[in-house]
């Protein structure tokens, strides 16, 4: 994580009510052999396979295949307990080494075929909405309004598309992102505290598949959201610079104090090339702007105006930290930074090709 989590943030009333469902459901399948309303809670569960046919077979599809893998019930009561046991996900998060158990490699596709199903069509399955006085649009929402628009995981993007015609619960949202990834742990498809808002870059672009308990070191710890540990945001952690082995304001770096939490945040959300590839490409922009300096102590005191500005802002949006620490780090800097960066301004200038600045060749 790079942004705290509000500690007042709930999980969503949806997926608690979904993955409550799924357990009584996978603890009913161990002794009822035949597939009935008496594997459904009363009235939720029954109402959501009544109100829907293709959530109604998957469950059957399930049912069916838990039984014919499993015929013995100390099997499929071992199955079962491997999940139920296995609820308190935290610790995978907190407990470097330490991974979730793994399914029955005969048991994955139908089990994944319905928690996909419960989260993609959670939205839209009958009964939810109001079983559970929240829709997954509201509880985004919600999250949105208690932290920031801003990605929790980037820092870079919006989660929450605005739109003047469109009421706010119809707005275009981001994902959520499935910590553990659905396709490696079917059983937490719809567990509360594996869902995290995020936008579409991090979710989809950069973690896709990417699975944090298993890839990169073993001794590195995972970063979870749930609950907040203020030991898992590393943005306190996290800086801009110059590398001093390349000329002034070649190129920009993203630098940490090479904790495992930065490690690991970086490895999962692909940072450093996406903030330094920002940076790289539009650094004199957001230095100067529209407002041309005149010499090298006018172009250090709009930096540093616009740096007192943007230090200021407590309201976060998209690229608001990664400004904050560009000029955190330039204020630090003394005359001799000012005047090279004045003499390659004046550089690019005579040559037409601001980007030559910044040119690493």
């Amino acid at each position: 994580m790079l942004l705290p989590i509000n500690p007042q943030n709930a999980t969503a009333k949806i997926f608690e009510t979904l993955n409550l469902e799924l357990l009584h459901f996978l603890e009913k399948s161990v002794v009822i052999d035949v597939f009935s309303d008496a594997l459904f809670s009363d009235p939720f569960g029954k109402l959501l396979i009544q109100a829907s046919e293709a959530t109604k077979l998957k469950f059957l599809a399930l049912h069916k295949k838990i039984h014919a893998e499993l015929p013995a019930t100390s099997s499929r009561s071992t199955f079962v307990c491997s999940i139920i046991d296995n609820q308190d996900i935290e610790r995978f998060f907190q407990n470097a080494g330490e991974v979730p158990p793994d399914i029955p490699a005969t048991l994955t596709k139908e089990l994944g075929d319905l928690t996909v199903h419960l989260y993609s069509q959670s939205s839209s399955l009958t009964g939810v909405k109001t079983s559970c006085a929240e829709s997954i649009h509201d509880h985004y929402h919600k999250f949105t309004r208690i932290n920031s628009f801003t990605c929790p995981c980037c820092g870079a993007s919006e989660l929450i598309q605005f739109n003047g015609d469109i009421d706010e619960t119809n707005r275009w949202r981001g994902p959520y992102d499935h910590i553990l990834p659905k396709s490696k742990y079917p059983q937490y498809a719809v567990h509360p505290n594996n869902l995290l808002p995020t936008c579409t870059f991090c979710n989809t672009y950069a973690k896709g598949q990417k699975n944090p308990v298993t890839e990169g070191d073993p001794e590195v710890p995972c970063l979870s959201p749930y609950p907040f540990d203020p030991t898992s945001c590393v943005q306190d952690r996290v800086r801009l610079e110059y590398p001093p082995e390349l000329r002034i304001v070649k190129r920009v770096q993203l630098c940490d104090d090479e904790t495992p939490e930065c490690k690991t945040w970086k490895r999962l959300y692909n940072t450093t090339s996406r903030i330094e590839g920002k940076y790289n490409g539009e650094i004199l922009n957001i230095i100067i702007g529209e407002n041309p300096s005149h010499n090298a102590q006018h172009l250090k005191s709009q930096i540093q105006a616009k740096a007192s500005q943007t230090i200021a802002r407590t309201a976060l949006g998209p690229w608001k930290i990664w400004e904050k620490k560009l000029y955190q780090y330039m204020i630090t800097q003394s005359d001799n930074f000012f005047n090279a960066l004045w003499s390659q301004i004046q550089e690019a200038q005579v040559t037409h090709c601001p980007s030559d600045i910044f040119d690493v060749t």
